[in-house]
């Protein structure tokens, strides 16, 4: 009993919100090269693609997703691949070991989609309307405050 309340990992009814946004992506994987696809929803922690060639749960893959004119560069694994029957084809993809500038653009990014009110949504929210700034929103104020204090010394 004691475990699940304090390791996340194990705390499965604790879901990162989702937000449906069409973002263009590359997929770079070992056996299939350079793969363009597009996201079709997004939250800190991963993404779902709709790419629907052959990829296999457990590979290992880099994502290279571009928004608003900037690039969010992820290392990821594909944990779930869609199965017959279900609406969307594609690939579910798990962020691994997000260097921090990566982790406060997805921060900044989902912050964003939040504001819209993207989470929950029918429809897709059109990329246009999160700002060009938003890799910055997700910087918290300590880390822009470390910063500015290092660049005075």
């Amino acid at each position: 009993v004691y475990s699940p309340y304090f390791n996340p990992r194990l705390r499965w009814w604790e879901i990162a919100a989702r937000f449906k946004i069409t973002l263009n992506a590359k997929l770079l994987t070992l056996n299939a090269g350079i793969i363009e696809c597009q996201i079709l929803d997004i939250s800190e922690t991963g993404c779902f693609t709709d790419y629907t060639g052959d990829l296999t749960e457990g590979d290992s893959i880099w994502i290279v997703i571009s928004c608003s004119g900037s690039e969010i560069n992820c290392l990821g694994k594909i944990v779930r691949k869609t199965v017959i029957g279900e609406h969307v084809k594609g690939y579910g993809i798990l962020f691994n070991a997000l260097p921090m500038e990566t982790l406060y653009k997805l921060r900044g990014l989902v912050k964003s989609l939040e504001k819209l009110g993207a989470q929950d949504r029918e429809g897709s929210i059109a990329e246009v309307s999160i700002p060009e700034d938003f890799s910055e929103k997700g910087k918290s104020f300590f880390f822009q405050l470390r910063y500015k204090i290092r660049s005075m010394f």
